[in-house]
């Protein structure tokens, strides 16, 4: 909208040269007019003052259009990056809530978002997102340690926070002049409260027990796998597999390759466990395990895991 109405903008300060241009070369070239206006004197003076204004008027076209196109062209690449961007803000804030947990390098992947908001995005756009990353920060920081796991409540307030940075979004990017109207966003603001109070009573709290530490379920997953990869000397994925299918996660699978990985990440935010320290290191590649377990697979690797005498662990339900 915005790039419509400085292209509307850009018509009329042509519009306006061109009377300029026609009533100065006219006055310019009157006496003249004057001096000649008889004969083929005349005729020639008119046909060179049509040449001169014509060439002028061209000149100016031509130049005008240029700056209109590289304007255009510099519109259209700024709009393409907060297009991108801010898809991936809300990709990575679906991927850490569905996760269930903030990390340090998501923390620090949020920071360089606030950074690159501040090169493309409006000044609402950028004190809105400030918003998000103050909470996740507070949150990061109340509790010691590497990884922190959100609760309900604190999903809930990042997804609003999430909405309320989502409706400058959609002023910043010239889909409309002002945001959501404000009925409609209390009610989906109401609707969400409403599924956060029901995931509230259906979420599975449970932690586990291996080796002394204490882990929620995807790391529980993480550490069991790479503790059976070093213990049992496995060299391939084929033979991590036999003990633990692919299918134990579901269409994602229990790990996967690690450039699949880093493709998932890009695609749809983050799916993996992929730090250096986390990365299974076998013949066959290097693979990152999977960080989507709750309610509906990690049943399935509990099983596979009591099918394994050697791994131990017990269940902390809350």
């Amino acid at each position: 909208m915005r790039q419509k109405s400085e292209t509307k903008r850009a018509g009329q300060r042509s519009l306006i040269a061109i009377v300029i241009i026609a009533v100065a070369v006219y006055f310019g070239f009157d006496p003249l007019f004057q001096a000649v206006s008889d004969g083929v004197s005349g005729e020639i003076v008119a046909a060179s003052l049509s040449a001169i204004f014509v060439i002028v008027l061209t000149m100016y076209l031509l130049t005008h259009q240029t700056e209109i196109e590289q304007e255009s062209r510099r519109s259209e690449r700024v709009f393409d990056e907060k297009i991108s961007l801010y898809q991936d803000i809300i990709q990575q804030s679906k991927a850490l809530i569905e996760d269930g947990h903030l990390s340090s390098s998501e923390l620090l992947e949020s920071s360089f978002h606030s950074i690159r908001l501040q090169m493309i995005g409006s000044d609402k756009i950028v004190s809105e997102y400030q918003g998000v990353f103050e909470r996740l920060s507070d949150i990061f920081g109340s509790v010691e340690g590497e990884h922190v796991e959100l609760s309900v409540e604190q999903q809930a307030e990042i997804f609003e926070k999430l909405n309320q940075f989502a409706r400058q979004c959609r002023v910043d990017l010239d889909i409309s002049s002002s945001p959501v109207d404000e009925d409609i966003y209390s009610n989906s603001l109401q609707l969400l409260k409403q599924a956060n109070q029901q995931l509230k009573g259906k979420k599975d709290y449970s932690k586990y027990l291996f080796k002394g530490e204490e882990y929620g379920k995807g790391r529980f997953v993480l550490a069991v796998l790479k503790t059976f990869v070093e213990a049992n000397n496995i060299k391939t994925s084929d033979q991590l597999a036999q003990f633990f299918p692919l299918n134990l996660q579901g269409n994602a699978g229990t790990f996967a390759k690690k450039e699949v990985a880093l493709e998932v990440k890009e695609r749809t935010g983050r799916r993996h466990f992929l730090k250096e320290d986390e990365l299974l290191m076998l013949d066959d590649g290097v693979f990152a395990v999977s960080s989507q377990w709750g309610a509906g697979n990690i049943e399935n690797f509990e099983s596979a895991c009591e099918k394994i005498s050697s791994i131990e662990f017990s269940k902390i339900t809350k």
